[in-house]
């Protein structure tokens, strides 16, 4: 097939064109994909009619296992009880909610981050590159909440939602997810079988983080 560095140089020539092995990873593909079949259709017309269909399925089923969470100031944050609930295959829900006694504004200590981690037994984790770094919680906010969180988040709870940019202060008050379900849309296609631990720290006023830990099977 072409290969160029700026602009493609006609004419495609007549001659038999072949694919020996190609592959194709992950960057190929969007990063959020639902649960299910997607077939791809590459369609020329012209002189002659033709297709190149694709069909590809995602290749892991998962699990939530359970919700850790922890404050060191009790008095600043507080947590109720935190619930999960299978709703349909590959498809959970969230319960529980958090009680916050301090305002966060902009430019003060508040931040946050998220770390994952991979274990092959559910008992020793070694990290994994998909993490935030940590950031203001307005930062947050404004990046990885509002592109992967929000739209999950504002119909089945009190969380911030909003359309452009964050409007300061967090005020304190408390926050509820009231069966908030997490499909596995929210995940890559591909994810190695094993235990995974997705912890959300927080770090300013008071140290307090929420701990996702989830069991991944491949299809078969």
């Amino acid at each position: 097939m072409p290969a160029f560095e700026d602009k493609f140089q006609p004419p495609l020539e007549k001659k038999t064109y072949v694919l020996e092995k190609c592959q194709f990873d992950q960057s190929a593909f969007p990063q959020h994909l639902q649960e299910g079949f997607y077939k791809i259709d590459m369609a020329g017309s012209g002189d002659v009619e033709w297709h190149f269909i694709f069909v590809v399925e995602q290749t892991w089923k998962y699990e939530l296992k359970s919700i850790e969470t922890y404050s060191s100031d009790p008095e600043k944050v507080t947590f109720g009880e935190c619930k999960l609930e299978r709703i349909s295959r590959g498809v959970f829900a969230v319960m529980g909610s958090f009680d916050i006694q301090y305002d966060v504004h902009e430019g003060d200590s508040n931040t946050v981050e998220v770390n994952s981690f991979r274990s092959a037994n559910g008992k020793d984790y070694h990290p994994l590159p998909f993490k935030t770094p940590r950031q203001h919680i307005f930062d947050y906010f404004n990046t990885f909440y509002k592109d992967y969180a929000m739209d999950i988040l504002k119909d089945c709870s009190n969380l911030p939602a909003f359309e452009d940019k964050f409007e300061p202060p967090f005020e304190r008050g408390v926050y509820y997810l009231d069966k908030c379900q997490f499909d596995q849309e929210s995940f890559p296609q591909h994810l190695q079988e094993g235990f995974y631990k997705v912890n959300m720290s927080f770090h300013g006023d008071v140290e307090w983080y929420i701990v996702f830990v989830a069991e991944v099977q491949s299809k078969v």
